[in-house]
């Protein structure tokens, strides 16, 4: 949870950072995607908004030698965000 805070409370290491949900038990850890927050100030928040995931890529993708295979990937945001894949 992000409490609203002064533009003089800024803190980098908090309010501008990687974030990742761990979650634990007798059985095993999960760790969930990396999460970008970045907090700024209303009137920057209304023209620059940072990119969102319309078409998120599944996190294993298998297919066939003889079918091939597509594997989708868009975002959304202001400006409109550049998709690349990575190896």
């Amino acid at each position: 949870m992000f409490p609203p805070f002064p533009e003089t409370g800024f803190r980098p290491d908090v309010h501008s950072t990687v974030y990742r949900c761990r979650a634990s038990n007798e059985a095993g850890v999960i760790l969930s995607r990396f999460v970008h927050v970045k907090a700024g100030s209303v009137v920057s928040l209304l023209d620059i908004q940072g990119p969102l995931f319309r078409i998120e890529p599944p996190y294993r993708f298998e297919f066939s030698n003889e079918s091939g295979g597509r594997l989708d990937c868009a975002a959304q945001g202001s400006p409109t965000p550049k998709i690349e894949w990575l190896i």
